[in-house]
């Protein structure tokens, strides 16, 4: 490494002089910035504050089913007014162990309420009629036994299906003689010719009263001619009750006296084919 000297040609007082005037320049300049910056906080205390507006959103639509199912007993169905709510006892198909028990859960409930004395377990294993999921056939064509027949797979598996009413009614017919497949009524008939004698009534409708979604169209397994077209959001629920604006149903997969406006009900039961079942006499189901 070299070091500074004449020998170099450089000279140091030179240099001394020059490196100080450089610190007395960047000594002026630091005061400049300083002053400056005093002087902005000085002007920005002086000027008018801003007033910032937080706007709050709107509050958002009341949902047409009710978040909080209204739950009733007799003791307080006068409450409701104008309100007709039979007390059904409830079963949730969870708690069953029915990943796609919805049908039977709600058979299970109108048969209770009917004096018949049955599990869900039981009526499943016993008594409700079952076939095969989606398969290859040895034709390589995907079918499936038709839920019109019978349920496809079993109600305690996520890969099962449903059934329709008229084998489902054919199952509770084993327990109660008097049940009744009953097919293109309104909620308000089943209402007036069933419920308000006493009758809860089985309907066939769409999980949270949504539009019929189709999932898969097969060809049913025994009738090749047939296509299964298997609807993904199928949900069967039982009618319990009604008042001006409402219908109440022991929902199997929510709560028991789920309230629903007669609006959202009546198109997802109209477009699952207007589907019943009933457990009365025969005279009350003509």
């Amino acid at each position: 490494m070299g070091s500074i000297g004449r020998g170099n040609g450089l000279d140091i007082k030179k240099i001394c002089v020059s490196l100080a005037a450089v610190s007395m320049m960047l000594l002026l300049c630091s005061c400049a910035v300083v002053e400056n910056t005093v002087g902005a906080e000085a002007r920005a205390a002086e000027a008018e504050p801003v007033t910032v507006i937080i706007q709050t959103p709107a509050k958002p639509p009341e949902p047409v089913i009710a978040l909080e199912p209204v739950l009733v007993a007799p003791e307080t169905v006068s409450a409701l007014p104008d309100a007709f709510i039979l007390d059904v006892p409830y079963l949730n198909q969870h708690q069953q162990g029915m990943q796609n028990g919805c049908e039977s859960v709600t058979a299970v409930m109108a048969l209770n309420y009917a004096g018949v004395d049955i599990t869900a377990k039981r009526f499943v294993e016993e008594f409700l009629p079952k076939g095969n999921v989606p398969y290859y056939n040895e034709q390589g064509i995907m079918v499936v036994t038709n839920p019109w027949k019978a349920f496809p797979g079993n109600p305690r598996s996520e890969d099962s299906w449903y059934i329709f009413a008229p084998p489902l009614a054919e199952a509770m017919k084993q327990l109660a003689p008097n049940t009744h497949y009953v097919q293109g009524l309104s909620l308000d008939e089943l209402c007036t010719r069933y419920v308000e004698k006493g009758y809860p009534v089985a309907v066939w409708t769409t999980v949270d009263w949504e539009d019929p979604y189709t999932m898969l169209t097969l060809q049913d397994e025994a009738d090749p001619a047939t296509e299964v077209v298997l609807i993904s959001n199928e949900h069967c629920v039982l009618l319990v009750g009604f008042d001006s604006k409402s219908y109440y149903f022991n929902d199997p997969l929510y709560s028991k006296c789920y309230r629903v406006s007669r609006d959202q009900a009546l198109i997802p039961y109209e477009l699952m084919g207007s589907q019943a079942l009933v457990i009365a006499p025969t005279q009350e189901a003509l």
